[in-house]
């Protein structure tokens, strides 16, 4: 895919921004100010602060922070504020995101963080009722899905968000329930089973794997550019069995080839061999099938001519 903008257009917008504020901008700022988002300058430069030195500014993220610098910026915002700051807060008022402050404490609970600088248990009983709103809440999973391409998994969200699961987990009941309460009404909870995870295709389906999406996201191509005439997912193969096909293929010529996603491989309880009564129903019925196991480099095109 082409780039919409030049490296120039990048440090002009940032230039812009840096004359409306009179400093160098935070990363919520070019999000919010600017034309491009923090994700461009990453690709571009590497990130902000790159891009920064570039037209001769100073940064404002220093890189190599550490734990103790996290725990005096939080203390300093207890001080200043004379209360608990909000997430909002912090990375208004911070000198460092949240998430490098997440990252270099190791990714410690907010309320255990709040108590080593000192604040009571008293002081806190308010926090977890009011000081994250469901607004929060939602906004940071939008923000983990546009960065990852999907929803993101508990894990994920450990790691890489704002909140701490559990903070989904009081409010709402469970994190699955989350989902639910917060109107994300397409999500699927994600399968703990190795590459299990769901994923949303270019053709706005979600697929149960993300090698599935893979597939998928070939065909849609192919189908983009003539090479094929459509395709299906989680075709029904007979009426008298309950088996489905991954992904049915209709060739220009409307001929169909029937394509099943290996992606559990040994696993697998019934392996895809000849002792595979699926496989078997295939072979007996001259039905044009292919399987395509996971991890190997996919090239659909062989299996069209």
């Amino acid at each position: 895919m082409s780039r919409k903008h030049t490296n120039e257009e990048l440090l002009s917008e940032l230039k812009r921004i840096v004359k409306i504020l009179g400093r160098s901008p935070k990363q919520y700022e070019v999000q919010e100010m600017g034309k491009f988002s923090p994700n461009s300058y990453k690709r571009a430069f590497g990130g902000i602060s790159k891009a920064l030195i570039l037209i001769g500014e100073k940064p404002n993220i220093l890189h190599n922070r550490t734990r103790e610098e996290g725990i005096d910026e939080l203390s300093r915002l207890y001080k200043k504020l004379k209360r608990i700051p909000t997430i909002d807060e912090f990375t208004t008022l911070s000198n460092m995101s949240f998430v490098t402050f997440r990252k270099i404490t190791n990714h410690k609970s907010w309320h255990s963080l709040l108590k080593e600088i000192g604040v009571s248990d008293d002081e806190m009983i308010d926090l977890k009722k009011h000081n994250v709103t469901n607004k929060e809440l939602k906004e940071e999973i939008v923000r983990l899905k546009e960065k990852i391409g999907r929803y993101p998994t508990y894990k994920e969200m450990a790691n890489e968000g704002k909140f701490s699961c559990n903070t989904y987990k009081i409010r709402f009941g469970s994190w699955s329930n989350a989902f639910k309460e917060l109107g994300f009404d397409d999500y699927i909870n994600q399968s703990i089973y190795k590459n299990q995870i769901h994923s949303k295709g270019k053709d706005k389906i979600i697929y149960k794997s993300l090698f599935e999406s893979r597939i998928a996201n070939i065909l849609f191509e192919l189908k983009n550019n003539n090479k094929i005439k459509n395709y299906e997912y989680e075709k029904k193969i007979c009426e008298r069995r309950t088996w489905t096909c991954d992904f049915v293929i209709i060739k220009n010529d409307n001929s169909k080839i029937w394509v099943e996603c290996d992606g559990m491989g040994k696993n697998r309880k019934d392996p895809y061999d000849c002792n595979n009564e699926k496989i078997q129903y295939y072979k007996n019925n001259n039905i044009n099938y292919y399987i395509i196991p996971y991890k190997k480099k996919i090239d659909l095109s062989l299996i069209l001519l």
